[in-house]
């Protein structure tokens, strides 16, 4: 039996002396990580941290993702959607725009074109949309009020 058990959230105190014993002169490896501390919010910010990006890459999905991630689909729904009060597509979304903040701050040339492609839209006017959406502003007003 697994040490996590994901149903319940807990792990099992046999299970984590097993893995201390076992693991006490491992060098600690990303798949360790997984193994010895499976708190699906470290878990995903170990995922959002890694470079380059992941969640810049196209056709993402909730089954793609968790499966990276090294959690059921449902155990990272239930997280986003109970933890972060976002769905899945408005997660990436929001992470996405974070970067393309970034790009938008520290590249006053790229295009909008450019930027979308690089942060993982399908153009120029989806990024625009989404980005609206969750900063109340467009690109090009993000852009101008931080200097452009």
């Amino acid at each position: 039996a697994p040490a996590y058990d994901y149903e319940q959230g807990v792990m099992r105190a046999e299970d984590i002396d097993k893995k201390e014993e076992n693991s006490a002169n491992e060098v600690q490896t990303p798949q360790a990580l997984f193994t010895s501390r499976p708190k699906v919010e470290e878990l995903v910010s170990f995922w959002v941290n890694l470079s380059p990006a992941p969640y810049l890459g196209e056709n993402l999905t909730l089954a793609k993702v968790s499966s990276q991630i090294g959690v059921s689909q449902r155990l990272l729904s239930d997280y986003l959607n109970n933890t972060l009060n976002l769905n899945f597509n408005a997660w990436i979304n929001t992470l996405r725009i974070g970067e393309v903040k970034k790009i938008l701050v520290n590249e006053k040339q790229a295009s909008l074109l450019d930027v979308a492609v690089r942060t993982g839209f399908a153009d120029q006017s989806a990024m625009s949309k989404v980005f609206k959406k969750i900063t109340g502003e467009s690109p090009t007003e993000f852009q101008v009020r931080n200097g452009e």
